[in-house]
């Protein structure tokens, strides 16, 4: 059975009637509790200084209905995963649920999947956004040196536009953890469900 959502539509840049807020990384929060937490706005000169920070994180957002409240939700290295029948689902994929990019590298590939209930219910409807790094971009670029990456790429198949070799070397396709272990993992425990693969066949690096 579907479920019914509550519509949520207030911006979040507007809390009636409070000066509370929420931010929510993942499922760290304890799932016991959820009050929202106070901000300390003693003078004016506090609200200011902190409002150009509150507003970035606020701009894009809204509030979200979540166990029986609606919170400000927050999402650090994820992505929204809504079910179908989510009000906040686009109308043209509200059937199925809402798309959920999974991008890998340069040279492998990438996923596209659909939200499903459960990440409502557990992750606060939110999916992992990428694969992650396995080494850093210095680890990448000595690993770099005696390649030519630009060549390992064009040999896949995959053309690539980029300011220098060096931006390139940072984000070479072994700098990442392959993306289908990572999509497997998320399809696996039902947070979001796979629907295809994508190939590049082109990069643009700045």
């Amino acid at each position: 059975m579907r479920r019914a959502f509550a519509p949520c539509t207030t911006s979040a840049t507007t809390l009636p009637n409070s000066r509370s807020s929420l931010s929510v990384r993942g499922s760290n929060v304890p799932s016991a509790r959820w009050n929202l937490r106070t901000r300390n706005s003693r003078t004016r000169n506090s609200r200011t200084r902190n409002s150009r920070t509150r507003n970035s994180r606020t701009r894009n957002s809204r509030l979200e209905p979540v166990r029986m409240q609606r919170v400000c939700v927050h999402r650090k290295g994820a992505t929204r995963a809504y079910p179908p029948g989510h009000p906040q689902t686009p109308a043209a994929y509200r059937d199925v649920g809402q798309p959920v990019l999974i991008p890998g590298d340069m040279g492998r590939y990438s996923y596209v999947l659909v939200g499903t209930e459960r990440a409502y219910r557990e992750t606060f409807g939110s999916s992992c956004h990428g694969a992650g790094r396995r080494w850093s971009r210095g680890h990448a670029k000595r690993q770099a040196k005696g390649h030519s990456v630009f060549k390992e790429l064009e040999a896949r198949g995959v053309i690539v536009m980029a300011a220098g070799a060096a931006t390139v070397a940072e984000e070479m396709p072994e700098a990442y953890k392959d993306v289908a272990d990572v999509v497997n993992v998320v399809h696996e425990a039902g947070l979001a469900r796979r629907v295809a693969q994508l190939r590049p066949i082109g990069v643009i690096k700045g």
